[in-house]
């Protein structure tokens, strides 16, 4: 596994933990790049292609939050710029 996870997702059909699970990385630039050139995914369960509404970068070694991205907003947020925590 690598060290940063990207969870994807729509707000109409929101799907679930692991099952949002849209790719590893390296690095949260190469996860932040993934979601701005490829705004969309493909739903594992209905097989129809979707947009990316909302995101989150984990990272695996401390299993915390490091990016946030909300399109209904327009709104990228690195974890060390906001108090927003995962609970």
């Amino acid at each position: 596994m690598k060290k940063y996870t990207l969870f994807v997702g729509s707000q109409y059909y929101p799907r679930g933990g692991w099952m949002d699970l849209h790719g590893e990385f390296d690095s949260v630039l190469e996860a932040e790049s993934c979601v701005n050139d490829n705004p969309t995914f493909q739903d594992q369960e209905g097989g129809m292609e979707c947009n990316i509404e909302w995101a989150h970068v984990v990272d695996t070694t401390t299993q915390q939050i490091v990016w946030v991205y909300r399109a209904r907003f327009n709104q990228a947020t690195r974890r060390a710029e906001t108090t927003w925590a995962a609970s």
